[in-house]
């Protein structure tokens, strides 16, 4: 069973701040602060450059196995948006690489270990407003969901560990690449082991407990009842009629102790 725990989220609701909180994330070397302007988080530049704005969030510390996501806004034709696992900075992580339009069935999505610059996967569909891109990294296995649902999978051994962060390109447009939440967190697999034994001949029921079946709720009895196993079946009296004694005793005259 995997289990997905919340450890960082930022829904930007705040009306402008540039840099975005550096409490909570830190803009990489080289790069453009994120910033958010009226309840979104954008590129406070037209990024011509291809200077990007990029930042990790450090306002929580994130195990090797984790997860990043992001809900779109905006992404035009020509811009980019990322969410990236596994980074201290863009050159390292995975990242899930979205280009728009959105609305148009020319959106894609392409899985990037940035270690390499490799390509490890890619999508090609509609995209929309408030859809949820997500990267998940549990060991070497990496993957992207787009509202919850797998769409790219693949095995990298590149990048091990590092923070969740997101970069942000519009190109030559301020607010052509726009995102409306961002959250991160753990990934962990707790393992139950099934009960392999033949069911069909046990004497109670299953019970289901974290996916794994015990069976400890009684069915019927587990003792089969005893039967008479005598040859002749139960004993009768074997005695004569004329030899058994009789009650002596009068009618109505008993002992001492009656």
């Amino acid at each position: 069973m995997t289990t997905y725990t919340q450890l960082a989220v930022d829904n930007f609701q705040r009306a402008n701040e540039n840099p975005i909180n550096p409490a909570h994330w830190t803009t990489g070397t080289g790069f453009v602060a994120l910033a958010v302007v009226s309840n979104l988080c954008e590129s406070p530049d037209s990024i011509t450059f291809a200077k990007d704005a990029f930042a990790y969030y450090s306002g929580a510390s994130f195990p090797a196995d984790q997860y990043g996501e992001i809900t779109l806004y905006n992404v035009a034709a020509t811009s980019f948006v990322y969410v990236v696992c596994r980074t201290n900075a863009l050159a390292t992580g995975y990242s899930a690489s979205i280009s728009g339009p959105l609305g148009n069935p020319a959106g894609q999505i392409d899985l990037i270990c940035e270690n390499t610059q490799v390509t490890l996967g890619t999508w090609i569909g509609t995209l929309n407003v408030g859809d949820v891109v997500r990267v998940e990294c549990v060991g070497t296995a990496i993957s992207i969901k787009l509202n919850g649902t797998v769409i790219i999978s693949a095995t990298d051994a590149n990048a091990v560990s590092g923070s969740v962060g997101v970069n942000l390109s519009p190109f030559g447009v301020i607010g052509d690449a726009v995102i409306s939440l961002f959250a991160g967190g753990s990934i962990s697999s707790v393992y139950s082991v099934p009960d392999d034994r033949n069911f069909s001949v046990f004497p109670n029921l299953p019970v289901n407990v974290q996916g794994t079946l015990t069976y400890t709720a009684e069915a019927h009895p587990s003792v089969t009842p005893p039967v008479d196993s005598r040859a002749e079946g139960a004993p009768v009296d074997s005695r004569k009629a004329e030899n058994i004694p009789e009650n002596s005793r009068a009618p109505g005259v008993f002992g001492p102790n009656e």
